[in-house]
This record gives C-alpha cells, sequence and structure tokens, in this order.
C-alpha cells in the first residue's frame, strides 16, 4: 500500500525545519507531531530529489544519522558527491548512491534512472521517494510571465517530478509497500503569493492536486491533513 505524506512549506516554516534539522540529535521529523523513531526509517531505502543543497541536502544528513540507506539524485553530480562525504551513519558514506539526474530531461530518461534507484540495493527497491527538486525563476507579476519560465518551471517541477511517480509506483505497488513524500510551498496561504513566482506556486498547487486525485484513484490511505495543510 502507497502511503503519501506531503510537506507544505511556507519560508518561515522552512527556516523552521532547518533550525530543527540541525540541532536534532538523530530525529528526523515527518510532517506528523512527533519524533520518528529510528526503527521508522533505519534499512529503508530513501531517494532524494534535490539532494546536493538547501532542505535536500539537510535531510540526506538527518535520514542517514537514522541508518537508511540513501540514493541522492539532482543535476551536479560535484556537489551530490560534497554532500555524500559529509553524511554518515549506518550506510554512509561508503554506501550512500548517487544518481545524477535532470528532471526535465524526459521520461526514457527518467526511465533509466528508476531502473537503476530500483536496483540499488538488492531485493530492496525504494521504499521512500521524496521529491524535493524544484525549478524557480525571478518573480514577475502573473500576467507577466513569459512562455519559456513557465515551460522551465512545469517540466521540472509538474512533469518531471510526475513522470518520475509514474515510473517509480508500480514498483512500489509490486512489493505492496512504499511512500511518496512531496515537498511544496503551502500554497493555501494568499501570502506566499508576495513571496514567490507564479508558475512556481501554480506548479505546486497542481501538484498537490494531481496527488490528491491519486490517493483517491489508487484508494490509499494518507496521514497529513490536505485541507490546512500540515506545517511545522
Amino acid at each position: 500500500m502507497l502511503l503519501f505524506l506531503f510537506f507544505c512549506l511556507s519560508s518561515a516554516a522552512a527556516v523552521a525545519l532547518l533550525v530543527r534539522f540541525v540541532t536534532a540529535e538523530g530525529d528526523f521529523t515527518l510532517m506528523s507531531k512527533r519524533h520518528v523513531k529510528r526503527q521508522e526509517i533505519e534499512d529503508k531505502v530513501v531517494w532524494i530529489t534535490g539532494a546536493s543543497r538547501g532542505i535536500g541536502e539537510i535531510l540526506a544528513k538527518q535520514l542517514a544519522a537514522l541508518g537508511a540507506k540513501l540514493i541522492l539524485s539532482a543535476r551536479n553530480e560535484a556537489e551530490l558527491q560534497r554532500v555524500k562525504n559529509q553524511l554518515s551513519g549506518k550506510y554512509a558514506p561508503d554506501q550512500v548512491k548517487i544518481l545524477r539526474m535532470d528532471l526535465a530531461s524526459g521520461e526514457e530518461v527518467l526511465s533509466e534512472a528508476v531502473e537503476k534507484a530500483v536496483s540499488f540495493f538488492p531485493d530492496c527497491g525504494v521504499d521512500i521517494m521524496i521529491h524535493n527538486a524544484a525549478f524557480e525563476r525571478l518573480k514577475t507579476a502573473a500576467l507577466d510571465v513569459p512562455e519559456e519560465d513557465l515551460k522551465a518551471t512545469f517540466n521540472i517541477n509538474v512533469l518531471g517530478t510526475i513522470s518520475l511517480t509514474r515510473l517509480l509506483a508500480p514498483f512500489m505497488l509490486k512489493r505492496g509497500n512504499g511512500h511518496f513524500v512531496v515537498v511544496c510551498t503551502g500554497v493555501s496561504s494568499l501570502a506566499l503569493i508576495n513571496l514567490h513566482p507564479f508558475p512556481y506556486l501554480l506548479s505546486h498547487y497542481i501538484l498537490i492536486f494531481f496527488y490528491t486525485c491519486l490517493i483517491w484513484i489508487l484508494e490509499v490511505d494518507i496521514l497529513g491533513n490536505l485541507v490546512d495543510y500540515v506545517r511545522l
């Protein structure tokens, strides 16, 4: 059964998240209001996109400390290697896998990436997929956004993320286990309209709608409140 968890982060929440992760001692807090126990993460295969910096890098450090088997993806392989070298844990850094990937590269390339990911750790597949990668251009008035910016944002934030989900989900369904974590801005807050570019917010709104529909279609359980969203 697939379990979909949504990270809906405002700017203030993102700062709070980073502070909590940096000051924590091995606790990885998802969207529940409790600390995740080590046994819930230990030995799990976790694939993180956008893992070369920011929230993705912090997640990698926290999950490695909790004993997860990590797959790190981003476009910059050198930065991924830097993050890997800084990790420590049961499987880190030696067994951490680096999988360079561009979400805008198309379904054929993403399919190859999924095949590699599910084969990195024999008989394990991917237990948790954290969709953290995102593209954000400079802020422009909604009606002045050029088509180029819309395409660039949607190719990564929407099409790439959805394609990766479609390609990985069958492996999880076959195993009867899997989790998708989607890092996105809390678009329910009007205040955020003035903080982020219109295409960026729109892309996250589409993602939330997509995963909500997917949950209904697959008739799976979810944790979290999809109406108010869950913020740290």
